[in-house]
């Protein structure tokens, strides 16, 4: 008998004190985005599109990880930094825009002692798993990662 396990849902709930600025509720968390003051905001968290490139490297992070850990890899000093083009058409302008972020670029760097096709399974399987790499994916954005390896 095969035991699925049942989708997660996941409950937030928001503040909105101006038309810039959300205080949201997550479990025992808050998260404050804001715009930037040349954009009307008070610049008191990041904006909601930089909210979501950092969702793309936290959950990068944390499935790379968990991959790594069912495979017995070992990833040491893992940083990411992430790259976003943002087409700001659509807000200014109105545009009806298919895809308002085109590309992220991820670079990568961390130590393993996962090489040649061990690697490239951590690879595949963290473009498999990740739910937030694979929700921009699916919506056509282009991701280009840069991977610098060291071994351990």
């Amino acid at each position: 008998m095969t035991v699925r396990s049942k989708p997660l849902t996941l409950t937030l709930s928001a503040q909105c004190p101006t038309h810039a600025r959300t205080h949201v509720r997550i479990r025992d968390h808050e998260l404050i985005c804001d715009e930037p003051a040349s954009r009307g905001g008070t610049d008191q968290g990041a904006t909601p599109v930089e909210v979501l490139i950092a969702a793309l490297v936290g959950c990068t992070n944390v499935i790379l990880s968990r991959v790594a850990e069912m495979q017995g890899a070992r990833i040491e000093g893992l940083t990411i930094e992430a790259r976003a083009e943002l087409d700001t058409r659509g807000i200014r302008e109105g545009l009806d825009l298919a895809l308002p972020i085109p590309r992220v670029e991820l670079t990568l760097e961390l130590a393993t002692d996962a090489w040649g096709e061990a690697l490239e399974a951590l690879k595949t399987e963290l473009h498999k798993r990740c739910p937030v790499s694979r929700l921009l994916r699916e919506a056509g954005v282009d991701i280009v990662e840069d991977w610098h390896v060291r071994a351990l």
